[in-house]
């Protein structure tokens, strides 16, 4: 009966060590998928800043060239205002499809790319 007992608490604790490390696999995996997540998008939007520089600098570039062109600068800077205005009702718009699919797509890729590489 002693040895019965034994061997049932030894089976019980070697369960709960099984589960632990199961527990700990799981927390592992989770605090990796969401340091990937989060430095991939803290590089998106480090790349959209820069991207965001660019633009800025080519349209005044641009802004500057229109109103040498027409002879008037404000009317360059007129210009470029209303393509974007015009960029940006076309973006709100399709922002559905335009950003937020493709963002969500993304990020849900990178949380089960994972998965699917291991299986």
């Amino acid at each position: 009966m002693n040895h019965l007992k034994s061997k049932t608490i030894e089976s019980v604790n070697l369960l709960i060590e099984y589960f632990e490390a199961k527990w700990n696999v799981a927390a592992l995996n989770i605090s990796d998928r969401v340091a990937r997540t989060l430095s991939a998008v803290l590089m998106g939007m480090c790349m959209a800043l820069l991207g965001l520089f660019v633009v800025i600098l080519l349209s005044i570039s641009a802004a500057l060239a229109l109103g040498d062109w027409l002879g008037n600068p404000a009317l360059g800077f007129l210009l470029i205002a209303l393509f974007y205005m015009l960029v940006g009702a076309v973006v709100i718009l399709y922002r559905k499809q335009l950003l937020f699919l493709p963002f969500v797509n993304y990020v849900l890729n990178l949380l089960y790319k994972e998965e699917k590489d291991e299986n």
